[in-house]
Order: structure tokens, then sequence, then C-alpha cells
């Protein structure tokens, strides 16, 4: 039961962005601090600092985590009996949910007492209802053009090296990429993409 039920906290100075792919478990994404974006259909959903947002299973999502974001993901495997819901969106914690999860982090649980816990998890991850609405910053990542700073400064720069990447990645060449999207600023593109891209 303890690997059906898995708890990460990460922090990096990195851009971190997944391909997108259907999920494997259930997941729930807590935001302690930066932003997290998650990608459904044609738009893309910001989770603030203190925002939690719910994923099912098997469903096609991919995530941006902007640099130095805190988050908190539980990652839930699909064979776990439970009516967990099979719709993504937003969630409220309760109380007792985050108590427990604050309880889970400390590293000196015995198995037992970790069991116990984690079947609280489950029960409390049962009773999340989801609820999906962009908001005004949902809103305007979703319809951002690399031209028009419609975003705040710290995000305008997050979504120009994501682009960026995924250029590199097809194949582009730096000059291109430069003169696509940083105004022909090639060492502005270059520098920003070795500060926020993990090597």
């Amino acid at each position: 039961m303890n690997f059906a039920i898995e708890h990460t906290h990460a922090t990096s100075p990195y851009l971190q962005v997944t391909g997108r792919k259907h999920s494997l478990k259930h997941r729930l994404i807590i935001v302690e601090s930066g932003l997290a974006l998650v990608r459904l259909g044609k738009h893309e959903y910001a989770v603030e600092q203190g925002q939690a947002f719910w994923l099912p299973f098997d469903c096609l999502v991919s995530t941006t985590y902007l640099p130095n974001s805190s988050v908190k993901e539980i990652s839930l495997s699909a064979r776990l009996k439970g009516a967990f819901s099979k719709q993504a969106g937003y969630v409220e914690l309760s109380p007792l949910l985050l108590a427990t999860l604050e309880k889970l982090s400390s590293s000196s649980l015995s198995d037992e007492y970790q069991h116990a816990l984690n079947q609280v998890v489950k029960l409390e991850c049962c009773a999340l209802m989801t609820a999906l609405h962009l908001s005004p910053l949902s809103e305007s990542i979703s319809q951002w053009k690399p031209a028009v700073a419609s975003v705040p400064k710290e995000v305008h720069i997050g979504l120009l090296v994501r682009e960026a990447r995924k250029m590199k990645l097809s194949g582009k060449k730096d000059e291109l990429i430069a003169s696509a999207l940083f105004d022909g600023q090639l060492g502005q593109y270059q520098a920003l993409y070795q500060a926020l891209i993990q090597p």
C-alpha cells in the first residue's frame, strides 16, 4: 500500500515541462509557492500559490512549473479502489487532508502509522469535488502570444523560454529562435535559456 500512494515535494530553480500524455495515476497537485500550468485540451489552467488541482487517471495532460515554484504532488495508483473524481479541476483541500499531508512529511513515522495516514489521504481524495473554470490569469495564458506581454513579466519569460525549448527540440537553430521570440537578441535568448532550462 505504501507504493500505491506516493508523495513528492520539489522546488527547482529551473522551468519544468512535461510532454502531453495520459496520466498513469490519479494526481493531486498542490502549489505552495510559485505557479503551475496545467494544459487540458485547448486551455491552460494556472494553479497559483495555495491552490490545488486534481488530475484523474488517464487524463491527457501536460504540466509546466515556473522556476522556483514549490509543488507538492500526491500520486495514487489507478489500481486503488475508490470513488475518485473522473473530472480534472481545482479542488478545495479539507483541514484533515492538509494536516495528514503535513504529518506524512515527517520522516520518523512507523510503517503502520504511515499506512493508516495514507488511508486517510485516499478517503479524503475520494471526497474531493472538482471545478474547472478559467481564471483571468488562465484566460491570459491560454491566449498568450510571444509578441504580446499580456501576462506578468515572470510568466511571460517562462512562456517564451518554454516556446524556445519546443523550437529547439524540433531542430530549430538558435538564430531563428532568437529572431522569432527575442527580437533577434541572440545573447539575451541564450542567457535566459541557460538560466531557466536544466542542463
